[in-house]
């Protein structure tokens, strides 16, 4: 009996008047609302550090987004986890803009190619005096493209080093001197009122030039001054790895993502590796019914990869106080 009442009411609905047989059209409009919900299109597009940008919007093919961060640290981390205060203050400056152009754009799969432009400084200082600065500059641009279903999605592309070598005492770089290739994939999963999102990047340096300064110079009549560089095979390699959630209510969205980058042969105090943990809580604001998005974020650009605010860690910085802000046109 329980059979045939389920088929009873499976054909009921199947055979239910149709829209125009309504006859109250207040009334019919009302019992769909719940299948336009579930239809709606909440896809979105993450590519590594661009988790806070909110979803992708259908409407608009070409995205474009503009950041700008600041972030301190004044310790490191030993090999073995032990935090050392270093007692210099280091300052970084970030700043980038980006845009995104979807040549397949449709709410089940998105194909997208894109660049990023940043710019940045660091600036070392010791008992109120600044001991080694790189100036505000370009440090380097990201070109990629991006494979995307509802959920996941694949990422690849290059990094291209555009920092300028210093050419006074004192002087540093912002960049580490190398162009790096990259891939990833990423998940986004989407529901009404909370967000899980994570990802995976791999970056592979290419040789180059690190490590690179300025130093007095003067000997037999060459001009005081100089660029010293290290050169360094290609074998640092890093992975950067992201897993976050978030709750959405009105316009809002809050939520936090947990960062964990791991590179080898490479560290502060040796060239063990290093790791570093560390959490960027993040706020979304999106105005309704426009693809715009404004963001803060506690986490700043190093120079492939955000850092949050300090977990643990081992061989590597201990991120300070950071935050970035954001505008984003083509996200929701």
């Amino acid at each position: 009996m329980l059979n045939l009442a389920l088929v009873a009411l499976l054909s009921g609905s199947l055979f239910a008047a149709p829209d125009g047989d309504c006859k109250k059209k207040r009334t019919c409009e009302r019992d769909q609302a719940p299948i336009a919900l579930e239809a709606t299109n909440d896809t979105r597009s993450i590519i590594g550090d661009t988790y806070a940008f909110g979803r992708a919007a259908d409407s608009a093919p070409i995205k474009l987004w503009v950041e700008f961060g600041r972030g301190t640290t004044e310790e490191i981390y030993l090999p073995d986890g032990t935090e050392l205060p270093t007692g210099t203050n280091v300052t970084s400056l970030r700043g980038a803009l980006g845009v995104q152009f979807n040549v397949v754009n449709t709410s089940s799969f998105k194909f997208g190619v894109g660049s990023q432009l940043n710019i940045a400084s660091d600036e070392f200082r010791s008992g109120g005096t600044t001991i080694a600065e790189s100036g505000f500059g370009l440090q380097g641009a990201k070109i990629y493209g991006m494979l995307r279903g509802r959920v996941v999605g694949v990422h690849g592309g290059y990094f291209l080093d555009l920092a300028s070598d210093p050419d006074l005492i004192n002087q540093i770089t912002a960049s580490d001197g190398r162009d790096v290739i990259f891939f990833g994939a990423d998940f986004d999963y989407p529901s009404e009122r909370f967000r899980l999102f994570g990802g995976l990047d791999y970056y592979m340096p290419q040789e180059g030039d690190v490590v690179v300064f300025s130093a007095p110079g003067g000997d037999k009549g060459e001009p005081t001054g100089g660029t010293t560089s290290i050169m360094v095979p290609a074998s640092d390699n890093i992975l950067m790895f992201t897993m976050g959630a978030g709750f959405r209510f009105s316009v809002f969205e809050l939520g936090a993502a947990l960062l964990f980058r791991a590179q080898e042969d490479s560290g502060i105090v040796n060239a063990s590796g290093s790791s570093a943990a560390t959490i960027a809580p993040y706020l979304r604001i999106s105005p309704p019914s426009l693809p715009v998005s404004i963001y803060f974020q506690g986490a700043v650009a190093r120079e492939y990869a955000d850092y949050g605010y300090n977990l643990s860690g081992g061989n590597d910085v201990v991120s300070g106080f950071g935050a970035t802000v954001g505008l984003t046109i083509g996200f929701e």
